[in-house]
């Protein structure tokens, strides 16, 4: 089921059901992630144990702007609904009457990105939420490859980490980042020495980010140097925290 409050949007996963199977629950996430842009909030819950469990679309008030609060929530959500979320495709979706499911899919069709955007931006979502369990996964590498490559072609506004990742993870994070990222806070992540350069190209070429944290990620001289070279170039940035 999916509701929407203002320009909040919650996802609710069932216990061993699938992700938005149904075609309006799809369409409604399509209306949100990608017609609806940065001002939507997505906030995903899932019912897992006999608990909820909940992934917030960045940061919350009660998280103070500490984003470690936000990954140790993050850290209970239920792997193996992150996992099925990897496959999410709106043409597999169904509704109970056929009619509706094929207008669905025809007005996504016709409205930019279509099918690929909505398809890579629900698993990408999931999939960055739950970034350092998927690494940790006994499949993890081809989850990572197929995660990273939805993050690259999808239309997220918002991407929110804190714990440490391998670096060459980290990297590949930051070369998959896209276009439409507005809030990026990777505090402690673990950037690593060819980070900040990496991160600058990325900021050469945005014309959406506002918001960027890179705080205790041990940068030094000549990543900030590096970085700076990315900044100058920038002229979207609101916010920056080092």
């Amino acid at each position: 089921a999916l509701k929407a409050s203002a320009m909040k949007v919650i996802i609710i996963s069932v216990e061993d059901a699938g992700v938005l199977t149904r075609s309006w629950c799809a369409l409604e996430a399509f209306l949100a992630l990608v017609e609806g842009g940065p001002g939507y909030l997505t906030d995903i819950y899932a019912h897992y144990e006999g608990a909820v469990r909940r992934l917030t679309d960045g940061l919350i008030a009660a998280d103070e702007t500490r984003v470690s609060r936000k990954a140790t929530r993050d850290a209970y959500f239920p792997f193996q609904v992150v996992w099925r979320a990897l496959d999410f495709a709106l043409r597999d979706t169904k509704a109970s009457v056929d009619a509706d499911r094929e207008n669905i899919l025809a007005h996504v069709k016709l409205q930019a990105g279509g099918e690929v955007s909505i398809d890579n931006t629900v698993r990408a979502r999931y999939f960055v939420a739950a970034l350092f369990a998927v690494v940790e996964a006994e499949d993890g590498a081809a989850l990572v490859s197929s995660g990273m490559e939805a993050l690259r072609r999808s239309v997220l506004p918002r991407l929110v980490l804190s714990d440490a990742i391998v670096e060459v993870h980290a990297h590949t994070l930051m070369r998959s980042l896209p276009s439409s990222v507005v809030e990026l806070r990777l505090p402690g992540v673990g950037i690593g020495g060819k980070g900040p350069q990496i991160l600058s190209t990325f900021l050469a070429s945005s014309t959406a980010l506002r918001v960027l944290d890179l705080s205790n990620n041990q940068i030094g001289s000549a990543g900030a140097a590096g970085l700076c070279e990315g900044l100058a170039a920038n002229t979207t940035l609101t916010a920056l925290t080092l």
